[in-house]
């Protein structure tokens, strides 16, 4: 095995402590001070990953709560959102293209705040919130569990053994990305997609390292499960990392057939049948994926059909049997339902499809899924200040992500060469499921005809970073020996990465800006004021 090899397959911590006892048993070294030299480096190690990722917190905490009552007023979709919110208070039903658990979860928190309902505070875009109003509840559960995306996947970088200044910089693209900022600052439920959809990848990912019918093996399956029915109970967006994760299960499946992990000394013959085990493992994944997205899903929906009530602005996307289930507002009556709640569900849900379907209207600020790549999708401006303001607010990808989509892509192509089939060894696991998770994410927009905005690239883009994260490592080990040139590489593309976030402050934070440092902020001649 070449240096260049050795150094792509790093050994596991567990590995090298192995070896290290064999070598010091062989020239009679005392085994019980190896052991304490060794669990002495793994507390030291433990501890230095702890408060890194408490540093990597702190900073993006920082990042997306600063200003965030800033505007105050409404946001973009948070006209749609906060209407969503009262209503559950208020128990008037409504219609929304997207599945409820997020939205549950956003009015749920929001009682507990003791926020006051109000359908009129949102009911245009720019619209000023009444100081009664506490918004602030509502923004803040997005950005919250998005200031948790950039620590968590340091965590996930480091236990697949990046190195330390690379894990590092991989986060801070999460910590910095302008548009994962924008959307999880917003009343809106965005945010708690990208991170259901961030638990699903680092979960699975940790799935991958584990040996079959384990009870690591059984735990980190059933919480990726649950993140990603989470996902997909959230925003239908999420079946692009379902159908990744499916994926990721046939390739494990298939790793564990050739690797020889099925072989059990059972006594039963029957259990030692590798064939079998395959078989067996493959029927417990299919259920417990299947068994809690269907558990959620509907659980939610449940939930949904209970809050809402009464009549309201949903009555119109749904037919008059699906309705007498629901009273006037303001009535004593009890509802007529004559519907069980698999017809009202399966109506539903029917219903979203074909509105999400029909929405081919063009936008202003719509672009295409050929346009994010590249990064020459036209930015969404999602609030609108009155004429004399100086303040504005943009949806954009960072410029500098236009490579974290590249690198992984072309170094996945080349997986089919010999050598790099020896050096990527190690990560081809979570390089597969980067690229499978990119691509599925963006197939939907291949194919369906609605009208689509930037900001639908997130998920995706997410895919990509982690891609970047790997193939980046990889290409240090590879072809930069030094530590100082890896530090020095690493150092500019955090300053590349603090750049791209200053200068875009005042689209992220709404700052007052002048016409014409607004002008130097186009990127591309084909974005739109």
């Amino acid at each position: 095995m070449s240096t260049a090899e050795r150094k792509l397959n790093p050994e596991t911590l567990t590995t090298r402590y192995q070896k290290l006892c064999q070598l010091a048993s062989k020239n009679g070294f005392d085994l019980d001070q190896v052991n304490r030299a060794h669990n002495k480096f793994v507390v030291k190690r433990k501890l230095v990953h702890f408060l890194v990722f408490l540093l990597l917190f702190g900073i993006s905490f920082s990042v997306h709560f600063w200003r965030l009552s800033e505007p105050n007023k409404v946001v973009f979709d948070e006209v749609h959102f906060g209407k969503f919110v009262s209503w559950y208070m208020t128990g008037e039903y409504f219609f929304d293209i997207h599945p409820p658990l997020a939205k549950l979860v956003q009015s749920s928190v929001a009682k507990m705040c003791n926020f006051k309902p109000d359908v009129n505070a949102f009911s245009h875009i720019g619209g000023a919130y009444p100081k009664d109003v506490n918004y602030m509840c509502l923004r803040v559960q997005s950005a919250f569990l998005s200031s948790l995306i950039g620590p968590t996947f340091y965590l996930l970088f480091v236990n697949f053994g990046l190195s330390l200044p690379i894990a590092i910089v991989s986060s801070f693209f999460f910590i910095f990305e302008n548009s994962i900022l924008i959307e999880s600052r917003m009343l809106v439920t965005d945010g708690f997609l990208f991170f259901f959809i961030s638990l699903t990848i680092i979960f699975n990912l940790k799935l991958s390292k584990c040996k079959p019918f384990t009870k690591g093996w059984l735990l980190w399956m059933a919480i990726t499960a649950v993140s990603l029915s989470c996902s997909v109970s959230t925003k239908f967006t999420a079946l692009g990392t379902y159908a990744a994760v499916g994926i990721s299960q046939i390739v494990q499946l298939i790793s564990h057939y050739k690797s020889n992990s099925y072989k059990k000394n059972y006594k039963n013959d029957l259990l030692r049948s590798e064939l079998f085990l395959l078989f067996l493992d493959t029927l417990i994944r299919g259920i417990i994926f299947l068994g809690s997205t269907a558990l959620i899903f509907l659980i939610s929906f449940a939930f949904h059909f209970e809050l809402l009530t009464y009549n309201g602005s949903g009555d119109a996307f749904m037919t008059k049997k699906f309705l007498t289930g629901l009273i006037p507002k303001d009535s004593n009556q009890i509802p007529n339902i004559q519907l069980n709640f698999f017809q009202r569900f399966w109506e539903l849900l029917r219903t979203m499809h074909s509105s999400n379907m029909g929405l081919d209207a063009t936008h202003h600020y719509s672009s295409k899924w050929y346009h994010w790549p590249l990064h020459i999708g036209t930015p969404v401006r999602p609030f609108y200040p009155a004429k004399k303001s100086t303040r504005l607010y943009y949806l954009i990808n960072s410029e500098s992500t236009v490579q974290k989509k590249v690198i992984p892509v072309v170094l996945r192509s080349y997986h089919k060469v010999d050598y790099f089939v020896n050096v990527i060894e190690h990560y081809t696991q979570p390089l597969s499921f980067a690229v499978s998770g990119y691509f599925f994410s963006l197939l939907p927009f291949f194919l369906v005809p609605r009208c689509t905005w930037i900001y639908h690239y997130i998920p995706p883009l997410i895919f990509a970073i982690i891609g970047f994260a790997f193939s980046f490592d990889i290409l240090m080990r590879v072809f930069v020996s030094k530590k100082s040139k890896k530090l020095i590489i690493c150092f500019l593309l955090f300053m590349a990465a603090i750049y791209n976030w200053i200068i875009y402050m005042p689209w992220v934070y709404s700052l007052p800006i002048t016409n014409e440092q607004f002008k130097k902020l186009f990127f591309f001649s084909s974005w739109k004021i």
